[in-house]
């Protein structure tokens, strides 16, 4: 699957570049987003390579779903995370591919990801039980040990409650690592988990789970190295958000929309 998950990223980043910069169609716009046609075409493109492949898998995409729903392998698919900077001109944008396999009724397993961001032509994938790989090349995550010497993206989603939140979380955060960013592609943030490629850690505030499913695959190839410590007292930060917002340091928690991933050493 690892074969067809690159040909469909890669296509489909070959019709993005081709067209960044130039004028877009906007289907849809509101106050803190935007849905580009170019989001549709780059998801149908995706899709008919991955069913050409196997037609009886499901896709799961960010713009639509195809195949059969009942499928024990399913394809989990941004065909254009950054979709505001792609609109605006800034070349920071990736495509995301991940293919799961059922574990339960409603439980899947992860077991290919691959996110490719076109204008670097920078190529993250893996596959289970195998390293993370950059270009084919094993990578790995940094070898920082405090908080103090971190870079973490953190990234705050579109409704007023995300964003209350997301605020607060950088007002508590910038004053205990080195620098925060703000990248505008929560899978581009989660892949560099398990690169050279960023600096330490990211925080992804109510990220969907579409953008960060291959580069979640990813992370969970390479050990987390940074360990602080929940000062909550309870351990219930591991499990619940509420109890994570009481820690004054970053809790390595788990939780879907507050996890933090180290990431590595390029910033």
């Amino acid at each position: 699957m690892l074969e067809t998950a690159i040909e469909a990223a890669s296509e489909a980043a070959k019709l993005l570049k081709k067209n960044f910069g130039s004028a877009l169609n906007v289907n849809q716009a509101t106050q803190h987003d935007i849905k580009l046609e170019i989001d549709e075409l780059s998801q149908q493109l995706i899709a008919r390579i991955i069913l050409a492949d196997y037609p009886d898998h499901c896709i799961l995409g960010e713009e639509s779903s195809a195949g059969n729903p009942r499928a024990d392998v399913r394809w989990v698919v941004d065909p254009l995370d950054g979709t505001v900077n792609y609109f605006y001109g800034i070349p920071h944008y990736a495509v995301s591919i991940a293919a799961q396999e059922r574990r339960g009724d409603d439980q899947w397993e992860t077991v290919t990801g691959v996110v490719l961001e076109p204008e670097l032509d920078e190529l993250f994938a893996t596959e289970k039980g195998k390293p993370a790989m950059l270009h084919g090349r094993p990578i790995h995550v940094s070898n920082r040990t405090q908080l103090s010497e971190a870079i973490v993206a953190i990234g705050i989603s579109k409704s007023l409650d995300a964003m209350n939140r997301g605020v607060q979380d950088f007002g508590r955060m910038i004053y205990q690592v080195r620098k925060l960013r703000l990248t505008g592609s929560a899978a581009l943030d989660t892949v560099c988990a398990s690169s050279t490629a960023f600096g330490s850690g990211t925080l992804p505030q109510a990220s969907s789970s579409l953008k960060t499913r291959a580069g979640a695959s990813r992370a969970r190839r390479r050990p987390n190295r940074i360990r602080s410590t929940c000062e909550c007292g309870t351990g219930k930060s591991r499990s619940t958000n509420s109890d994570w917002r009481r820690c004054k340091h970053l809790c390595l928690c788990g939780s879907h929309q507050h996890s933090c991933i180290p990431l590595c050493d390029r910033w």
